[in-house]
């Protein structure tokens, strides 16, 4: 009968319903109160040790999940190490196989800017596109020296006979225009 729910009474009407529920003695009652508290005394120590089984389930679930993650962290980072050498390894590959003949190419091509044509060839084992472009590069610098030498030869030759025409009419004039007999 206590268990029914009051709504919007007043705490007198309440006091009074509660008090009419215990018509007992007040000795009924007190008995009635330590039953309770033994209930609530029984309950608490169950609860608690609810808690505890519980706690100690979670804590060895934790510490399995602890292992798992570590174990992946493990291997993330084993796998990042792994990677991280590839890449090394690749790039010292590529730039031995790649950015190095395009170095000495650009190394060779400033000698040919500044006049040096005779330097020995751009050497590279390649046999894929670089080693095309460092042929090319070579042969056009082979065709470029010889044009060069021939243009060079044309001019000394081209000097020469026409200092041999002046010296045949014994006349050489000079930059002002004026005629110099050479004797």
């Amino acid at each position: 009968p206590v268990a029914r729910v009051f709504d919007k009474s007043s705490d007198d009407e309440v006091m009074k319903e509660i008090k009419s529920a215990f018509k007992e003695t007040d000795e009924d009652y007190i008995d009635s109160l330590y039953e309770v508290l033994a209930m609530q005394e029984s309950l608490s120590y169950y609860a608690s040790k609810l808690v505890q089984v519980t706690l100690e389930q979670w804590d060895s679930l934790y510490e399995q999940r602890m292992q798992e993650f570590n174990r992946i962290v493990f291997w993330i980072t084993g796998l990042g190490v792994v990677v991280f050498v590839f890449a090394f390894v690749f790039w010292k590959i590529m730039s031995g196989s790649i950015i190095g003949p395009i170095l000495m190419v650009g190394d060779d091509s400033r000698k040919l800017a500044e006049g040096e044509f005779n330097t020995t060839p751009v050497m590279v084992e390649n046999k894929d596109e670089i080693g095309d472009l460092v042929y090319a590069y070579n042969r056009m610098k082979e065709a470029t020296a010889e044009h060069i030498h021939t243009l060079t030869e044309k001019n000394r030759i081209s000097e020469l006979l026409h200092q041999e025409e002046m010296e045949k009419m014994g006349l050489l004039k000079t930059d002002t225009g004026k005629k110099i007999r050479i004797c």
